[in-house]
Formats: structure tokens, C-alpha cells, sequence
């Protein structure tokens, strides 16, 4: 099994358990930047998004620069997960997006200082700040130049998620259905070459297809020769010694001396340096079902409805609770004077629950007109006359009056 390459003093994760209390950290708040790097198949993203009802929004696939600036926010505040970063960080503007992002600092100032015509369009500002903390999800470490890389990785913990083959068909067997393959990649767990849930998944299709779904195991899912042949030549009683062993490897395969102990190397730190020594599975009955016709129209629907921003009523108000007028503004310090005051909430007399939708508009309604004579305030100190007429207009249509070009 041959692991990423990534930077020196990675660390390594071997465990959906320790896997899962890192990502509760994130959540809880406790990492301003976390990079996690892992082969695929190994529901790396799929343990953020079961934790995503605690707060967060998850980025995932291709995402253009520009999107992930609108998407970032939108969802300003929050936890955010960026799955498949590696296309996002090909592009300068993604790479720049990252890097303000990823500022090891409370509050982060974000900008986009072009295409200032579609930000208009989507309502979104040409900066603003956040207190997100982020999350990157990745196959493989391959991001830029290393200049770069430092830059990011200075500012967070890097983790390689690469658990051991039996923590593997062990998170399988929570979700999967069918018992033959599962017990007959238990039986030669320690035969499979990086085995993940696509693994058993794809096995299961060419079983569903009618073809020979155990020569797909043989042929495709287990070692190759080489891995093989160190496997039985480091437990064979006939070469006792190590000079012995190597010039035999080599003989057969006409690889080299360091293959083999790169090999050799890489079998001890999964447990499969034995040879052909079986990995003691507990048996376990399957109660999962396999994917219906419904669940995937479902699916469509429930991504339908996503792409259409159909996120629910969220009463006239911006994403994050922000008034109206706010999410329009240019004025970064809009942003952060109002997320301040969201932070102090406590500090403040609270307002008794409404008792009805009338009693709740009412409400909104009185705090965004206090916020709008305030900032007009503001507009006419610092002698923005233009802004203060803007905002004067503002207050006179909440309480029915014409605006100044209706007069």
C-alpha cells in the first residue's frame, strides 16, 4: 500500500474513531485551519457531511473561484468544507481565496477586487470579513509550488487519514448489504491493495452484472506479484538471512534492492508483512439494503432544490440573519460591526418570543430600522452624504413614505 506524499511531520490517522474526534474538534471550533489528505473511498468527506446539522456548509467537487467566494459569504460565520480543493487551488483566484481564508486570525478580511458586475448580480460585496474556520479535504497532496504550500500548511495541521484494512471492512460492514462479498474480502484482507468501500462496491456491480466477481478480486484488488513475493520470502524458513532474500527478489522480479525493502517497509506499517497470514475478521451479518430507484430520484430532487437556493423561509432576512440592506452593502465594516453585535447578544436586553408571524415581522421589522437610522448616522460623521440619503430613502419606505426621486 503506498502512501501520499506529504510534507515531514504529517500526521498520521489510523482509526475512524480518532478520525471522528478530529473532526468533532473542527466543529466544536477548536482549528482554524484543518487539512486532511486521504486516498479516495474512504468516506473522508461523507464523516463531515453527518456532522453538518451542527453548523457548517460543505463546498464540494469542481467550484469556480468565484463561486466559492459567493459561497463563502453566504455562509460567513460558519464552518467551512472545502472537498476536492486540489481543482479549486489549480486556479490563482481559488489559490488566493484559500490563503485569505485560511489567515490564522479571528476575524479574516476576504476580497474580490474583479468581475464586480456578477457580485452585483448575486448580491455579494467585493469584501468582507468572517470568523469561518476551514476544513480541506483532498485525495492527494499536490497544491502549487512549495512556497505555496508552506504558506497554507504554516497555519494549520496537516493530517493523512490511511486506516488499516480491518478499520476499513469493519466501517464497511456498517452500511453494506451483501454478505458473500463481505465475508470473502474478510477472508483475504490481507491480500487487497488499498481497499476502501469502492472496493466492495465495485465488486458487488460486477456480481450484479453476472460476471466473475472473484476473479475481479484476484486480478484487480490484491497485491501485485512483487508484494507477494516479499510477503513470502521474508516468512520463509529457507532464507533465514536478509542478503538471502533480496538477492532472490531480485533474481525473480529484476526490481531493485531498495524495492524491496520500500516494500518490505510499507507491509510492516500495515500489519501485512507476514506472508499470506490471514487478519483475524469477527463475522458479522449484514442489514443494509442496496440503493432503490426511489432513493436516487430523491436524490435529484433534494439537489434540484439545492441548486434552485431552495434553503427554506428564512423571513425577508439575509443568509446569517444579517438585515436585508446589509448583504448590498460595500462597506466591509457593515459585516463586522453587525456579526460584533451578534457576538454580544447577551450583553443586550432581549426581546420576549413572538407570539405569532405579525408579533415576529413587527420585530424585525424595529431592529433593522434601528440599524438603518444608525448607519445613516455613521454616513453623515464621516460625510458620505450620498450613502446617508441612500439609507434615508430606506427608512422612509419601511414606514410607507416616498422615496426622494418619487418626490
Amino acid at each position: 500500500m503506498r502512501l501520499p506524499r506529504v510534507p515531514s511531520g504529517t500526521e498520521i490517522i489510523r482509526t475512524y474513531a480518532e478520525y471522528g474526534n478530529l473532526i468533532d474538534g473542527f466543529f466544536r471550533g477548536c482549528y482554524q485551519l484543518l487539512f486532511i489528505v486521504g486516498r479516495p473511498g474512504l468516506a473522508k468527506s461523507h464523516e463531515f457531511e453527518q456532522r453538518l446539522t451542527q453548523g457548517g456548509h460543505l463546498i464540494k467537487g469542481w467550484t469556480a473561484p468565484l463561486q466559492a467566494y459567493i459561497e463563502a459569504y453566504r455562509h460567513r460565520h460558519q464552518p467551512l468544507i472545502f472537498d476536492d480543493a486540489e481543482v479549486l487551488w489549480k486556479r490563482p483566484g481559488g489559490r488566493i481565496l484559500i490563503r485569505s481564508l485560511t489567515e490564522h486570525c479571528p476575524k479574516k478580511l476576504v476580497q474580490w477586487k474583479s468581475t464586480a458586475k456578477d457580485l452585483t448580480k448575486a448580491g455579494v460585496p467585493q469584501s468582507f470579513y468572517t470568523t469561518s474556520k476551514i476544513a480541506i479535504v483532498a485525495n492527494r497532496f499536490a497544491f502549487g509550488s512549495e512556497e505555496e504550500r508552506e504558506a497554507v500548511l504554516d497555519r494549520g495541521h496537516l493530517v493523512l487519514f490511511d486506516p488499516l484494512p480491518l478499520e476499513v471492512h469493519q466501517r464497511v460492514g456498517d452500511w453494506f448489504w451483501c454478505q458473500d462479498i463481505y465475508d470473502y474480502l474478510g477472508e483475504r484482507l490481507h491480500m487487497l491493495d488499498n481497499p476502501s468501500a469502492r472496493t466492495y462496491l465495485k465488486t458487488w456491480e460486477r456480481k450484479e452484472a453476472g460476471g466473475d466477481w472473484k476473479k475481479l478480486v484476484s486480478d484487480v484488488f490484491c497485491h501485485n506479484n512483487a508484494t507477494l513475493l516479499v510477503q513470502s520470502l521474508e516468512g520463509d524458513p529457507q532464507c533465514p538471512a536478509v542478503d538471502h532474500r533480496v538477492r532472490k527478489f531480485i533474481d525473480q522480479t529484476g526490481l531493485s534492492r531498495a524495492t524491496y525493502f520500500n516494500i518490505k517497509r510499507e507491509l510492516r506499517n500495515n500489519d501485512q508483512l507476514e506472508p499470506l497470514a490471514r487478519i483475524d475478521v469477527p463475522h458479522r451479518n449484514l442489514r443494509g439494503t442496496p440503493p432503490t430507484e426511489q432513493e436516487v430520484d430523491d436524490l435529484e430532487t433534494d439537489g434540484a432544490a439545492e441548486a434552485h437556493g431552495d434553503n427554506g423561509d428564512q423571513g425577508g432576512r439575509g443568509h446569517d440573519g444579517l438585515p436585508p440592506w446589509c448583504e448590498y452593502s460595500d462597506n466591509p465594516g457593515d459585516y463586522a460591526d453587525y456579526a460584533d453585535y451578534l457576538a454580544d447578544w447577551w450583553k443586550h436586553p432581549q426581546p420576549s418570543e413572538p407570539t405569532d408571524i405579525a408579533e415576529e415581522l413587527k420585530q424585525d421589522l424595529g431592529e433593522e430600522a434601528d440599524w438603518l437610522q444608525r448607519e445613516m448616522k455613521k454616513a453623515i460623521e464621516r460625510e458620505d452624504y450620498e450613502r446617508a440619503a441612500e439609507l434615508r430613502d430606506m427608512i422612509r419606505k419601511q414606514h410607507g413614505r416616498p422615496d426622494r426621486d418619487a418626490e
